[in-house]
């Protein structure tokens, strides 16, 4: 077996000798001189690779700065902040020596990992129930870690009380979204796509989904109404069905993921009860506090139209220049009706809020509230090209 295979190698040797020797040798140095250039051609490759090899992109040095302040802490367990506070760390910090622990510096100097060199920063890290976010803060000659807010407001200035444009309005201490034409406030979060519905007076931000959740539809509630003599429901939020149902869904991660919940903020939900009659008002009197989810109230309904003849949440010009308002689909609001104890309102097929009995079913369009602190990373807010955040 052995003389064979060194039989068919002498034998592919000797073949490959006698053709090299057959090509002329004009050929033979055609040859040489385009190894020549690759060889060459290669080396000028390593050597940029070489002098760009600690080059990385500003995102990239966040994402660094994150991982090193992460690694920090699992070192320095003792001075992570306690449940709802928040502290800073100095990127300076990372780049030293940790001698009392036998460690290297957490991350390279950042200067010499970008070509701006005169980067610095902090990282604020912040306790969430024990889950901690951290959030790099990193400033250079040419870049800035953006806050979604800020960058927000600057391309999105506040609308006259008087104009009839869509956009941003000032209403009380809370800037609202009104009007359906060209209204940059899509978001896309934990793989879903939302809308801005309003920012309150410390800039947090309240999120709508953009269609319905057509997985399941749910009933407000059906329950025996005494007063009925039925199961129509009772219109009482907090011993509601529905109120159950988003609670159920949002600690099983089904709005949320997991990983996301730490940038939500906690908000209280207006539950008073609206009369068909009611006539349009900003104030709320009766709140749930501390929610992490919600749906829609009247109110918010009401506030996204530029219809000023909307002052009745029934009334169907509500649904005009309304950003808000979805045809051929229903789902419900939060609010319930106030002349009895079974009926609640929804959005109908027609895109105008009505009255129904509360064991009626519908689809569900949640809302959130942001953290003022979430960071921009892209997009300009349009349907095709929302605004995408990072964490």
């Amino acid at each position: 077996m052995g003389d064979s295979v060194g039989n068919i190698f002498t034998l592919l040797k000797d073949n490959i000798k006698t053709f090299w020797d057959k090509i002329e040798n004009k050929t033979k140095k055609r040859f040489f001189i385009s190894i020549i250039i690759v060889i060459i051609f290669m080396i000028f490759i390593l050597i940029i690779m070489k002098i760009n090899g600690n080059n990385i992109t500003y995102l990239e040095l966040e994402n660094r700065v994150k991982i090193a302040s992460k690694n920090y802490f699992e070192i320095h367990k003792n001075k992570l902040p306690d449940e709802g506070k928040s502290i800073t760390l100095k990127i300076s910090t990372l780049e030293k020596k940790d001698v009392k622990n036998d460690k290297k510096a957490y991350i390279k100097n950042i200067k010499k990992l970008v070509k701006d060199n005169t980067c610095n920063g902090y990282v604020e890290v912040t306790n969430f129930n024990d889950n901690y976010k951290y959030q790099p803060f990193i400033e250079c000659n040419n870049f800035k870690t953006e806050i979604f807010i800020e960058k927000f407001l600057d391309k999105n200035k506040i609308k006259n009380e008087n104009s009839f444009n869509s956009g941003l309005y000032k209403i009380n201490n809370e800037l609202v979204f009104r009007g359906d034409n060209n209204i940059n406030n899509y978001v896309k979060f934990s793989n879903q796509t939302w809308r801005i519905l309003k920012f309150d007076e410390e800039r947090n931000f309240y999120l709508i989904l953009d269609s319905i959740d057509d997985d399941t539809s749910y009933t407000w509630d059906d329950r025996y109404n005494i007063e009925e003599k039925t199961n129509q429901g009772i219109n009482d939020y907090t011993k509601s069905r529905l109120y159950i149902s988003l609670i159920n869904l949002y600690n099983e991660n089904k709005i949320i993921k997991k990983e996301n919940k730490k940038y939500l903020a906690k908000f209280n939900v207006c539950l008073d009860k609206v009369s068909p009659t009611f006539s349009y008002k900003q104030s709320c009197i009766n709140f749930l506090n501390n929610q992490y989810i919600t749906l829609p109230t009247a109110m918010d309904f009401m506030n996204a139209t530029l219809d000023n003849t909307c002052t009745l949440i029934t009334q169907e010009q509500c649904s005009n220049y309304n950003f808000l308002s979805m045809l051929e689909t229903n789902w419900w609001l939060i609010t319930a009706n106030s002349e009895n104890t079974f009926e609640v309102y929804k959005v109908g097929g027609m895109g105008y809020a009505e009255k129904t009995s509360a064991s009626d079913i519908s689809f569900l369009r949640y809302v959130i509230k942001i953290k003022n602190d979430v960071l921009y990373e892209s997009g300009n807010g349009s349907k095709k090209n929302p605004y995408t955040l990072r964490y």
